[in-house]
């Protein structure tokens, strides 16, 4: 209910649901604390207006909740090019592009492996299973 609560992008309301459905504050705390910090310190996030500061908060909420052609909308609803939107872009080209390429499956696992391996939103290495 919290995930569908945050696609609405009311944050008040998603911080109710979270605590109705009694999640660990772990869980959803920490994203909805980032959310919020948008569009109160515009500088932080390189934001020149409110209304850039809420199409990046729309952009983190879409891209969280894995629905990357809404996220898309929100990065042309801007004239800003934030570092964020840039590795977003190349990712989901590069995904598209791998994934629509007619090579064998072992092939295809052989370049995709390294997508596995970073996180490109935060552009670090993510931990080993």
């Amino acid at each position: 209910m919290y995930k569908v609560a945050l696609g609405t992008y009311d944050l008040n309301f998603a911080t109710i649901m979270a605590q109705r459905t009694q999640l660990d504050p772990k869980e959803y705390l920490a994203e909805l604390n980032e959310l919020n910090s948008i569009t109160n310190d515009l500088k932080k996030y390189q934001c020149d207006t409110m209304e850039e500061a809420i199409a990046y908060q729309q952009f983190k909420i879409d891209h969280s909740l894995k629905k990357y052609s809404k996220a898309l909308n929100y990065i042309w609803s801007t004239n800003k090019t934030f570092h964020s939107y840039d590795r977003f872009i190349r990712y989901l080209f590069l995904l598209d592009t791998v994934l629509d390429s007619p090579l064998p499956p072992t092939r295809l696992k052989c370049l995709t492996f390294p997508f596995h391996l970073l996180n490109f939103i935060n552009n670090t290495p993510t931990a080993r299973r």
